[in-house]
Order: C-alpha cells, then sequence, then structure tokens
C-alpha cells in the first residue's frame, strides 16, 4: 500500500467547530491492483485505543459494497457514531486474504483538517494485526463495546495482549494440530472504578477472551443463603457448574466455561468464606476459568480472607479501571445521548465538548461516571430541550418535532459546580466553630492521602496506606457528626470512599434481642455502609462489663471483621463519651489497635456558643438588638456556668434558638395588629431572649431526643 488520502467531512458541512460529528473519505492506493475477492477491513482508534470508525467488507465488487476498488483504488465512506476532536488517531487497512496490515498515522487539526503523518507495514504479530483482525474481526460484539467503555485503557492493553498470544497459538497450531499451543491462565482480578452496573465492563471483557467458552455471569450477593440451616443451602451454588449458559445464542455443547463474578464484597465476609470453598472445590481446573469483579477494597479483602485464591490469578491477570479520560468522557456524553434519543446541533455539540474538556482540566470530573453523566442527559438536557422545543412548535405548529439538541439546552452550571474540590471542602471544614486541634489533624490525614496519590502519579513505590478509622470522644453537642460528615466528604474526593455518606447507627439498630437476630442487622448494616462512613453513636453501649453473654459482642466482633482489611472501602467512627468509650476498647485486646486516630471534642466555650448562635441566626437572616445582644450572651455564659457533662453544646445553643427565641417572638408579633415591614419580623427584642430564657431556664434546657439519620433496620 503505497499511500492514504483523506477527506474528512464533519456533520455541519463546513469547519466551523473545533469538535463534530463526522463521515469520513478514505481513498486507498495500492502499489500493486486490488482483488476485488479479497476481503478487506478497515478501522480507525485514537490513541487510547478507542475504535472510531471501523468497516469490513467481504467481496469489493458486490452490489452495494461499503467499499469500491478501482484499479489500484479503494474507496469507502467511514460512518462515525464518535466526537472527532483534535488530536492524534491511527487507521488500519487489512487485506484479510493476504493478512497483510497497513498503519497510517492521522492527525487532526483544530480546523477539522486530518493529515496523515506516516505510514508502515505491520507484522501477523504486531498490535496493529490483533486490532484490526483478532479483536476487531473475531470477537466484533465485546470489543466495540469495550473500545468505547470509559475508564478501562489498561483492560484493552491487556485485551490486545491476549489477542497476539492467540495470533501466536494459531501460528503455532499449524491448522488443526493443537499439541503445540501454549497454555494461558484466564483467570482474572479485575478492579472497578465508579458506577458499573451489572458489571457490564467486565461482560464485554470476558466476551473477548472467551472464544471456546460459555459464559456464566454471577451475583455473588444472590449466592448468599449458603448460612442458611436447610438442606439445600448449596442449590444455587451447584447450579453454577450444570452445563448451560446465561447466553441465550450459544451453543453449549463441548464448551469449557468462563465464570464472571460481580458484587464480590459477601465473599470477605463469614458466609463469603463458605461460598468461595464451595466454588474451589470446582475451580480451577482445565475446564474453567473466573473472572472476579469488584473495587479494590473487594478484592484486597476476599484475597485476605481467602488467601488460597492468591496463587490462581497471575499478576499480569489483575488489571484496574480507571478514571476516564477526556476521549472516554466524551465519548461517554455521546453514548447516553443516544440511549435518550437525542442528537446535538453542531453548534450544540462544540459547547458540551468544550464545557467537558474545560472541567477535565479543572479536576471536575474526577469522580464523574456513567450515572453521573445518565444524570446529566436526562434529568438536565432531555427537560431543557422538550421546554424549548415545545415553546418553539406552539409558536409555529409546523415545525420540527425531531429538532436537534440547540446550544441554549446546554446547561453550563452542571460542569462548575457538580464537584466540590477536596480544597474546598477542607477550606468549609476550616469554617467549623472551634475544634482547632481536630481540624489540624483532619487536615494533616488529607495532606498524607493527597502525598500518596502523587508519588503513585510520579511512579513511586507507594506502600498501602494505613487504616484511618477513629474513635471521637466527647460530650454532646461537641460537633462529632458534623465533622463525620466532613470526613465522608473529604475522603470520598480523595478516592478513599467510594460514596462518602454518613451512615448513624446505636445499638437498638445493631444488637438483636435473639440468637442470630444481631448478625442478620450487622450485615444489613454493612452492606448499606459500603462505601461510606459508618458512625456508630453511644459505641459504648455496645460493651457490658458484668455480662459475658450480651449480644453487643456479637455487633463489636463483626465489625471487627471491617476492622481488620486494608482499604475496605468504609471508615468506621466510635463515638460517646471519653471514659465510656476508653472502657470499650478494653473489652478486646486487638479493637483499641484497630482506631489509630482518636480525637476528643471539648466541650464548647460561651463564646464558641455565641458564635454559633450568631450564625445560626445570621443564616435565617436575624439580626439582634444590641439589648438583645448582651442578654443572650448572658443567658449562654449562665447555661455553661452550670453544665455537666450531658449538656448539649452545639446541640443545645441551637435549640435555645430555634425552640426558644424564635417562638418567643412569634408570640410577641401576634399580639401586635399594625402593619409590619421586614425589619420587624428580622429584628429580635431584648423580650424575646428574656422570654426564652424564663420559660425554658436556660442552664437547664431539656434536648430534644436526637434522630439517627441514615439507615435504618
Amino acid at each position: 500500500m503505497q499511500h492514504l488520502s483523506i477527506q474528512f467531512l464533519p456533520a455541519s458541512g463546513n469547519h466551523e467547530f473545533m469538535y463534530n460529528y463526522g463521515d469520513i473519505d478514505v481513498v486507498v492506493v495500492s502499489t500493486k491492483s486490488v482483488k476485488p475477492s479479497h476481503p478487506h477491513a478497515i478501522v480507525i482508534y485514537n490513541e487510547q485505543l478507542m475504535m472510531m470508525a471501523a468497516v469490513y467488507c467481504g467481496n469489493l465488487a458486490e452490489e452495494g459494497s461499503l467499499m469500491k476498488c478501482s484499479g489500484r483504488s479503494i474507496h469507502v465512506k467511514l460512518k462515525n457514531k464518535s466526537i472527532w476532536m483534535p488530536g492524534k488517531y491511527f487507521l488500519l487497512v487489512r487485506n484479510c486474504k493476504t493478512e497483510k496490515v497497513c498503519r497510517f498515522n492521522l492527525i487532526m487539526d483544530e480546523h477539522g483538517d486530518m493529515q496523515v503523518t506516516a505510514r508502515k507495514e505491520c507484522s501477523r504479530m504486531s498490535v496493529e494485526a490483533a486490532l484490526c483482525g483478532e479483536l476487531y474481526l473475531e470477537s466484533w460484539t465485546s470489543w466495540s463495546g469495550l473500545s468505547i467503555r470509559p475508564g478501562v485503557l489498561q483492560l484493552r492493553r491487556w485485551a490486545v495482549m491476549r489477542a497476539q498470544q492467540n495470533i501466536l497459538n494459531n501460528m503455532r497450531s499449524n491448522g488443526d494440530d493443537s499439541s503445540n499451543k501454549l497454555l494461558f491462565n484466564n483467570n482474572m482480578l479485575v478492579e472497578k472504578v465508579g458506577n458499573d452496573p451489572g458489571g457490564m465492563t467486565v461482560k464485554m471483557l470476558a466476551g473477548i477472551i472467551a472464544a471456546g467458552y460459555m459464559r456464566k455471569t454471577v451475583n455473588c450477593e444472590e449466592l448468599d443463603d449458603v448460612t442458611e440451616n436447610t438442606p439445600n443451602r448449596y442449590d444455587k451454588l451447584n447450579a453454577l457448574f450444570e452445563n448451560t449458559s446465561d447466553v441465550p445464542w450459544e451453543d453449549n455443547s463441548g464448551k469449557n466455561t468462563i465464570y464472571v463474578f460481580y458484587n464480590i464484597g459477601i465473599l470477605a465476609t463469614a458466609s463469603g468464606r463458605i461460598i468461595v470453598k464451595k466454588l474451589l472445590s470446582r475451580w480451577p481446573n482445565e475446564s474453567n476459568c473466573a473472572i472476579f469483579y469488584g473495587t479494590r477494597a473487594e478484592i484486597d479483602a476476599m484475597l485476605e480472607q481467602n488467601p488460597s485464591m492468591k496463587e490462581i490469578f497471575p499478576t499480569t491477570n489483575r488489571v484496574a479501571t480507571e478514571p476516564p479520560t477526556l476521549e472516554e468522557l466524551i465519548e461517554l456524553f455521546c453514548t447516553e445521548l443516544r440511549y435518550a434519543k437525542l442528537s446535538l446541533s453542531p453548534a450544540a455539540t462544540d459547547k458540551l465538548c468544550r464545557l467537558v474538556t474545560e472541567a477535565y482540566n479543572q479536576g471536575i470530573t474526577k469522580h464523574w461516571d456513567s450515572k453521573s453523566v445518565s444524570h446529566y442527559v436526562n434529568d438536565i438536557v432531555k427537560p431543557a430541550y422538550c421546554r424549548h422545543l415545545i415553546e418553539r412548535l406552539v409558536d409555529n405548529p409546523d415545525g420540527n418535532a425531531c429538532e436537534q439538541v440547540q446550544p441554549g439546552d446546554i446547561d453550563e452550571s452542571f460542569f462548575s459546580t457538580t464537584q466540590v474540590t477536596t480544597e474546598q471542602l477542607l477550606d468549609g471544614f476550616n469554617e467549623i466553630v472551634g475544634l482547632e486541634e481536630i481540624k489540624r489533624n483532619i487536615i494533616t490525614l488529607s495532606n498524607r492521602m493527597r502525598f500518596y496519590q502523587q508519588r503513585r502519579q510520579l511512579g513511586l513505590y507507594t506502600s498501602d496506606e494505613a487504616a484511618f478509622h477513629a474513635v471521637f470522644m466527647g460530650n454532646p453537642g461537641t460537633g462529632k457528626t458534623t465533622v463525620a460528615k466532613m470526613l465522608g466528604k473529604i475522603y470520598h474526593s480523595l478516592g478513599i470512599l467510594s460514596r462518602g455518606e454518613v451512615i448513624c447507627v446505636d445499638r437498638s439498630l445493631m444488637v438483636g434481642e435473639f440468637i442470630g437476630q444481631t448478625e442478620q442487622n450487622m450485615k444489613q448494616i454493612l452492606a448499606e455502609a459500603r462505601g461510606n462512613v459508618l458512625f456508630v453513636d453511644e459505641a459504648y453501649t455496645l460493651y457490658k462489663e458484668d455480662c459475658n453473654k450480651d449480644f453487643g459482642r456479637i455487633a463489636v466482633e463483626c465489625l471487627l471483621d471491617v476492622l481488620s482489611r486494608k482499604n475496605p472501602d468504609m471508615l468506621i467512627i466510635f463515638a460517646g463519651y471519653e471514659q465510656e468509650m476508653k472502657r470499650l476498647l478494653s473489652m478486646n485486646q486487638g479493637l483499641d489497635g484497630r482506631f489509630p486516630y482518636k480525637f476528643y471534642f471539648p466541650d464548647c466555650t460561651a463564646e464558641q456558643l455565641m458564635q454559633i448562635a450568631k450564625l445560626i441566626l445570621a443564616k435565617d437572616q436575624y439580626i439582634l438588638t444590641p439589648e438583645a445582644e448582651s442578654l443572650l450572651e448572658k443567658s449562654i455564659r449562665e447555661a455553661v456556668s452550670h453544665k455537666d457533662r450531658t449538656f448539649g453544646n452545639a446541640r443545645w445553643v441551637g435549640q435555645y434558638v430555634r425552640n426558644g427565641i424564635i417562638p418567643a417572638m412569634a408570640d410577641r408579633l401576634s399580639s401586635m395588629v399594625h402593619a409590619f415591614t421586614p425589619e420587624v419580623y428580622q429584628t429580635i427584642e431584648a423580650a424575646d431572649v428574656k422570654t426564652a430564657h424564663d420559660r425554658y431556664n436556660a442552664g437547664t434546657l431539656q434536648l430534644s431526643q436526637r434522630g439517627i439519620v441514615g439507615f435504618r433496620a
């Protein structure tokens, strides 16, 4: 093949926009006449091995053929559903009869012009041969999906390596002789990042390596009936080994099986160990292989609890998914738009891609996944598009009901407010009143995690991070729950927690009344807390020193299973009074060491409580008169001077303001009949503070029972 001529035809018909959909006209000129009977494949990839466009033609002379040949030339128009953006690409041309492959390096400039920068002939064993032969031709369905899947560049590279090994085996087999073929280990551990319902990514990978295999997809959580005391408790496990596939069109006869396990967190639990033991009694063997798909924390926990599994997986077969690249992220938007039956105008395409690119460069997209993009397309773009289109059709009933999405339908605010950065979270953390020592320690912890991340990005060896579980000791209302919520958000932004919410529980939700009930409660709680902060309030109630049969001990033992794991994708915080918490930690020799961070939350001073009261009032646009402010400060000092350890601190002052002062103000204004101005409804008088103090007695104001937020059994 001598040279290549490419004409780029953007969908807009001009080069007005930097980003756009478009087809490509390709003319390949060979040094020899092209035989129409030879099948050809032409594929274009970008640098991330994403398939941009592809076409295969079995006979160039057939009527309606996608490729046309004339003498030494092949002409084809490549249809493209992805967005072209400035950057590097490469085009592969394969003569499927001779198995010759030629690569042409391409570059697209900011005006949409495509230029050929280099060409080379590629060998049968080359990466290029695998990309346009073994993968594109032999595994089209799975490879076409995996090639545009976000965050799976490592998996694509692994698939290319395995495709090259398959080519090697085909050469070694010399036809039908398989005795000389090399045996490859197809057992894999694939680390998951982001949202991937049902493990679609790893199903595509299984489709690529499953030649000669039938496939079975296994949701491990559905296997978790093995703890039931029934004769049939292994029925679901035994059903896995029946000779049936979950791919209905596959011929199961004479095939081995590749298993895809997802939701594998359960395999690190007590019942999960029973599942693994049963699996290992039948697997691995030469007939079957398996892919385990889960977060890094789930995989580490599974291997730690089941160390015999480590021998099954070669180092090269542990592959991580990653945050999407810019190109993958833009493709993800394209995919979600197609699912939503929406198409963008050229101007809207350009605007969307510019916004995504800017957000990506600012680090805002770090935690975006298919769920985030689907939310934007379906909950923001689609409603705006429908609203604007309906308005246009009201004025022009004969208008186009299938009109494309316009730039005005693309909301810009999503790209600047969706992701709060770690720096912004730490700035907000610093705004908490008091707790200076705790704030310094939390900031140091955050800096430590960012330090580890930066070392890894530079390719420097970094050992596994230590656990970050903590004990919060202090009286009620000192900010323990508030700090836990901030920690959840900060650790999520740093990638330590996959979700970052706070699940608050106490003894009543954890400990059951009957044998086995506590274990079941804890199983549900830990499932809900995965990826989050598990905040155990009044944790000391789980330990009764004079009662060895108390079920609270079982709850603690269930937590120890998580506390002992590396990177468990969960932060456990025990909270309660100082002395009681110290007794709890002494109940088990290994419990204290599982909490490397112990924070003491001091009581608020009168000055800090006054500052908190002012912040509460300012948030709702209330104004204190000088007399009211003086009296409020005096009543707070009086309360602090009479406090005991049950005093509610910040919670107390919040209730004093909301349940005492504001209702007193409302009573005062309701007795007045003249017209009011906004200032009247904003201004708190000294009489309002005095009424609240006299009515509730600020020193002994009763706290309402605090509700538990989050998981409920």
